[in-house]
């Protein structure tokens, strides 16, 4: 997956089923009820702002891979080397499907650092792909390109 297991300094003093029950779907508000035995009633607000961070830094990374993609789309139709580029693509998307499974707030700060780096490759293959477009024909008029 490309993603490394960083554990959360809570790992140790809590277990899935002391915040929520695993099988279950639980609201935010819910698994926030649990925190407030070891936290202030502050806590639950905490992991709201949690989760808007991560759908805020989330959102940026789709940007990127939805530009990364376009880019690597006409990279193709131009008839440009597309094996490695593809590849690459494809396991940023498998990271991002990944870290969006996750949900983030079970480790704020792993997830973050993949998140800041999936946006930085996919930032770099969208560098990539871009140099390695073949340039437009100049015997056309701009407007027929």
């Amino acid at each position: 997956m490309g993603i490394a297991a960083k554990p959360d300094v809570m790992a140790g003093a809590v277990g899935c089923v002391d915040c929520h029950d695993p099988s279950k779907a639980d609201a935010l508000q819910t698994v926030g009820k649990a925190c407030v035995a070891c936290h202030d009633d502050k806590f639950v607000k905490t992991l709201a702002d949690w989760r808007t961070t991560l759908k805020e830094r989330r959102e940026v990374v789709a940007a990127v891979a939805i530009q990364a993609s376009l880019a690597t789309q006409n990279l193709k139709r131009q008839g440009g080397d597309m094996a490695a580029l593809e590849a690459s693509f494809q396991g940023h998307s498998s990271r991002l499907a990944y870290l969006d499974k996750a949900r983030g707030v079970h480790n704020m700060a792993a997830t973050l650092d993949a998140f800041g780096q999936a946006e930085r490759d996919l930032r770099g293959l969208l560098d990539q792909a871009t140099k390695a477009a073949p340039a437009p024909s100049a015997s056309k008029p701009a407007s027929e390109r």
